[in-house]
């Protein structure tokens, strides 16, 4: 669950919230959850958080605004994002490193 300034996971059997986590300003769409992590695009950075704990365990900065939410290639095992300048990024960040 994303609204302008926070994420939070919340327990599928009673909707409970398990974590939440403030953000810097307000992500570009959607996080994408896939492997244990949510990718959320925001702060001109892509975050990769544990699904089960929140803890952020890695952070890609980009130095520009990213304008579109993170997307998935299960194919190649990658996530996509859009800048506002219009670049493309991919990288392969199934299981990001601490």
């Amino acid at each position: 669950v994303v609204d302008s300034l926070r994420v939070a996971a919340l327990a599928l059997a009673d909707g409970a919230i398990r974590w939440r986590k403030r953000l810097g300003e307000a992500p570009a769409g959607s996080p994408l959850v896939r492997g244990g992590y949510v990718r959320l695009a925001c702060d001109g950075a892509l975050h990769i958080l544990r699904v089960a704990d929140g803890d952020q365990v890695k952070r890609f900065d980009f130095g520009r605004d990213l304008t579109a939410p993170a997307a998935g290639d299960a194919a190649r095992d990658a996530v996509m994002l859009l800048t506002d300048d219009g670049y493309a990024v991919v990288l392969e960040a199934s299981r990001p490193s601490p």
